[in-house]
């Protein structure tokens, strides 16, 4: 069963910003480690009682957390 998880605009644009400003501190990607499909970086989505959580996850072990509560009401 396929399952699709959505991350709002606000969310998206978190992402994003988050992600280009921890490339520059990466030690992978400014290593030169680059894998031919990519999976350094990750989306994760986590039901709670409130609504989703996400974020988004480095190999190196970074990670952000980029939910916006405001659609939780």
């Amino acid at each position: 069963m396929k399952k699709t998880f959505i991350m709002n605009e606000n969310e998206s644009i978190e992402a994003n910003r988050a992600i280009k400003k921890h490339n520059k501190d990466c030690v992978i990607y400014n290593g030169g480690v680059h894998a031919a499909i990519g999976g350094r970086i990750s989306y994760y989505f986590t039901p709670t009682g409130l609504g989703m959580a996400c974020g988004v996850q480095c190999a190196c072990g970074w990670s952000k957390e980029c939910t916006d509560v405001s659609d939780w009401w």
